[in-house]
Formats: C-alpha cells, sequence, structure tokens
C-alpha cells in the first residue's frame, strides 16, 4: 500500500612512523645493522630463510610463495612485497617476518605464519529452490581452497539475493564450521538455509493518486500481482519493488507531465498461511 503526492511543474624529510615501526619491527637495527645510517636500505645478502608455524604446507612451499631465496640480497621493500605476495594467496592468517645475524656473518630471514583453515568439503543443508554448485562457482568456496571469511559473506549475500528473486525474502542462513579429526588445519564448512515462506504478490493499492488510475501506477511498475497465467507468478522481490519506488513510478509520472512525484510510503501485508502480500 502506497501513498504518493503528485503535481504539474514547468519543465624537511622525515621517515613515516609506519615506516620507522616497521624497520624497527622486521630489521632490528641493533642486531642486524649496528648503527649504520641506511639500515633496511642498503641490500643484505640472506645465507638462510626458514619458516615457523605451518602446519599443513611444506617450508620450500611457503618459501616460494614469498620468492625470497637464500644466497641474495635483499632490502626492506623487498621483504615487504613478499609479504604482500603471501597475504595475496588467502593462505594465511597472519604472516610475521624477521631477520637474525650481523652483517659479515650468518643472516638469517624467517617467516612466521598461522595458515588458513583449508577446505576438506563444502556442504549446504535446506536449499531446495537454487542449483547449490551456483554458490561455489560465483563465490569462490569450493572443498581444497583455503577457508576465506569474505567469501562466505559473499555465498550468503548470493544465497538471500537468488532467493528474494523467487520470492522467498526471509531465509535464515547459519555458517557451521567442524574440525577434521586428525588433521589440524582442515575442515568441513556448512551454510544451513531455512528459506522460509514464499511471499506471492496479491494485490497492489495505492492511496492518495488523485491523477493516476491504480492501473496505471500499477503498469508502471516491475513488481506486479499474481496472475491467471504462469508468466505473472507475483513473487516479491525487495529490491525490485524498492527500485519500482524510487525509479519506475517517478519515471513513468515525468513523462506524463508530472515532475514532482513522490512515494510518502510503503507498507506490506502478508498472510502468515498462504504468503500472500499486498
Amino acid at each position: 500500500m502506497m501513498d504518493h503526492q503528485s503535481s504539474r511543474m514547468k519543465p624537511a624529510h622525515r621517515v613515516p612512523a609506519r615506516l620507522l615501526a616497521l624497520l624497527v619491527t622486521l630489521l632490528p637495527a641493533t642486531q642486524l645493522y649496528g648503527q649504520q645510517p641506511n639500515a633496511g636500505v642498503d641490500p643484505v645478502v640472506i645465507d638462510s630463510v626458514d619458516v615457523e608455524g605451518n602446519i599443513r604446507q611444506a617450508d620450500l612451499t611457503i618459501i616460494a610463495m614469498g620468492g625470497l631465496n637464500r644466497g641474495s640480497a635483499y632490502t626492506i621493500f623487498d621483504i615487504q612485497r613478499a609479504t604482500k605476495a603471501m597475504w595475496a594467496t588467502g593462505q594465511f592468517r597472519d604472516i610475521r617476518v624477521r631477520v637474525e645475524g650481523d652483517i659479515g656473518g650468518h643472516v638469517t630471514l624467517i617467516w612466521e605464519v598461522d595458515e588458513q583453515d583449508l577446505l576438506r568439503n563444502f556442504t549446504i543443508t535446506g536449499l531446495t529452490s537454487m542449483d547449490r554448485g551456483e554458490v561455489g562457482a560465483a563465490t569462490g568456496l569450493g572443498a581444497g581452497l583455503p577457508y576465506s571469511p569474505g567469501a562466505v559473506i559473499d555465498a550468503i549475500a548470493f544465497i538471500r539475493s537468488r532467493l528474494a528473486a523467487q520470492g522467498i525474502p526471509y531465509a535464515n542462513i547459519v555458517e557451521r564450521i567442524e574440525r577434521v579429526p586428525d588433521r589440524g588445519k582442515e575442515i568441513v564448512l556448512f551454510l544451513d538455509v531455512e528459506e522460509g515462506t514464499r511471499v506471492t504478490v496479491a494485490q497492489v493499492t495505492f492511496n492518495g493518486n488523485s491523477i493516476f488510475t491504480d492501473g496505471q501506477l500499477r503498469g508502471a511498475m516491475s513488481v506486479k500481482p499474481e496472475g491467471f497465467w504462469w508468466w505473472r507468478s507475483g513473487s516479491y522481490d525487495r529490491d525490485r519493488f524498492d527500485e519500482d519506488l524510487q525509479v519506475g513510478l517517478p519515471e513513468f509520472s515525468a513523462t506524463e507531465g508530472y515532475l514532482d512525484f513522490r512515494v510518502l510510503g510503503d507498507s506490506l501485508i502478508t498472510d502468515p498461511v498462504s504468503g500472500n502480500t499486498r
């Protein structure tokens, strides 16, 4: 139910604090460079690269992700680029790096990592109104991939959007994780879906329309009441409905010469048994 109004109208250089903190954290000047003024800027030969904290991935695999190899010279900027490359793989929850040793002696670069959980399996329960395979294909969730909180959020939003387009706007979706016994960092991810009642539009009425008929306004909307023929299912899609209120109806009014058209409010009345709305 909607109300609207219409009327005819005439048409000195400082080192940034962040960089200072990073230099102190990654390359302790007192241990590695002594009093050298270009600590972290001048390349230093790395004699060895070690990894700590890894459980499911081999040392060499993680070292390859960073691309820093023993026997080569690197600066703090090379280490920053390597850290960024490792983050981009999505394989880690946390990455820290430190350098141990002295110039003229043995210098070791050490990666301290906390690996992201690996998806042994990804399962969706309770979803019957759409193809479950679409979810993984659209959001990048699937067995053998690292767990991604962002991908889970995208998957839930994707399911809600697809269900809403079919007239099921009130789905309840819960994320659930089960760890695989005796397999460190491996999990099974569940999205438990309760679709809820399908909502269909039985009737659209208007209040306050003195210029146009209800039929004219309904004709300007993409969300329409269900009809006798199969292509008039009357599915309720909130996004499409909002677009009708904000774009469809004002554009229709403007084409008829009434530029000042406003929807003052809307209400949705749902039958709890049939799921029909008006």
